[in-house]
């Protein structure tokens, strides 16, 4: 869980974490820096709450992207 208030989030943040299969964001977009998402599991996807501002669905960023 990203929480709300987090405005980046820097290159390779969470690169190679294959175990990690999702990221909920509980508040707006954040800019990505570089890819911090990186070589992350095949079914890895991003989730967000109804009504934040800057997603994109079915894709943000070049993820798979869902709301909530």
């Amino acid at each position: 869980m990203i929480p709300e208030g987090v405005t980046s989030i820097g290159n390779q943040a969470f690169e190679g974490c294959s175990g990690l299969a999702s990221v909920t964001f509980k508040g707006h977009a954040p800019e990505l820096k570089g890819s911090p998402f990186a070589c992350m599991a095949d079914n890895f996807k991003i989730y967000f709450r109804q009504g934040k501002e800057g997603f994109t669905t079915p894709t943000w960023q070049g993820y798979p992207c869902e709301e909530m």
